[in-house]
């Protein structure tokens, strides 16, 4: 396959994959307040299961951590060295070499952009 044919191919493609991705967001928009529904139908009832259409439906509780942004992070690991005895400077040193740690090493890679030609 030649680049030409191959370029033609991809943009088909593309175009297909925003055609699902518009018609997966309408779907899931459309998903979410009627899962909230049945939800709030089911706990209104005390109910913690039930059948519709041949399907059953269970009802679970659970718990979800909310995410910390990386400024209250970067914060509450300072404050936990600085109770540790580690004065300030160094708590901060010690932040950024294990941030640094975390990260993965860099590799070059190639990348497609395509724009339209005018």
């Amino acid at each position: 396959m030649d680049a030409e044919s191959s370029a033609v191919e991809l943009s088909t493609i593309e175009t297909e994959l925003a055609r699902l991705r518009k018609k997966v967001a309408s779907l899931n928009k459309r998903k979410k307040p009627l899962i909230e529904s049945i939800i709030n139908s089911m706990r209104e009832s005390d109910q913690t299961e039930r059948k519709f259409g041949g399907k059953l439906y269970k009802l679970e509780e659970r718990t979800k951590r909310v995410r910390k942004s990386k400024k209250t992070i970067e914060q509450d690991i300072l404050s936990l060295l600085d109770e540790q005895g580690i004065d300030r400077e160094k708590a901060t040193e010690i932040y950024q070499q294990i941030t640094d740690s975390t990260v993965g090493s860099e590799s070059v890679t190639f990348r497609l952009k395509v724009a339209g030609l005018s």
